[in-house]
């Protein structure tokens, strides 16, 4: 994809955009500097780049991954957002921007997205341990800490273990953190 930048600056400038910069002009009394404002159209901006205000580079494509096995850091938050992104086909910039935005007005939403597929990695790793696991640990809603499930359900997360539920804790400190105060 190619975006236009400002030659001297290298900020970006989008079509639509305004633009100033410094004009010598000759006069019969010498050179007169005038501010010249542009807006960045279609129709102008080949003659912009061929005056030297703007460049069009070239950005670096950018690697989309498509499955699980490109990941190799379970223990970072980012691998669950680089599986949801393939779960809801987003790539990794729309996730992050569509989970920043549901943060902001629910953040517990989020908490509970990013909660169920941590849950869904675990289990997938020992099924059969977590089948024969007697007590089930989650993270309780009232304060994020790690406690006993009681009553099961289909829409708790739940952990085979209180060490995977506070790996799991680990791994979403940040939005704990932010939800809590902690």
């Amino acid at each position: 994809m190619k975006k236009l930048v400002l030659a001297k600056t290298g900020e970006e400038v989008k079509m639509g955009e305004t633009i100033r910069g410094i004009k010598n002009i000759e006069t019969s009394f010498g050179v007169i500097k005038s501010i010249e404002t542009i807006r960045v159209t279609v129709h102008n901006v080949d003659s912009l780049i061929e005056r030297g205000i703007l460049k069009c580079i070239e950005e670096p494509k950018v690697k989309e991954p498509t499955s699980v096995d490109d990941f190799s850091d379970a223990d970072n938050i980012g691998f669950y957002v680089k599986i949801l992104s393939i779960r809801y086909k987003k790539s990794m910039k729309e996730m992050i921007d569509w989970l920043n935005d549901t943060n902001r007005i629910y953040p517990k939403a989020v908490l509970d997205l990013l909660l169920h597929e941590i849950s869904m990695h675990f289990y997938s790793i020992d099924v059969e341990g977590f089948d024969k696991a007697e007590d089930y640990y989650s993270l309780r809603p009232r304060d994020g800490k790690v406690g006993k499930v009681v009553n099961i359900n289909k829409y708790v997360p739940l952990f085979k273990s209180a060490e995977e539920a506070e790996r799991a804790r680990k791994i979403l400190k940040k939005q704990l953190e932010y939800m809590y105060g902690e």
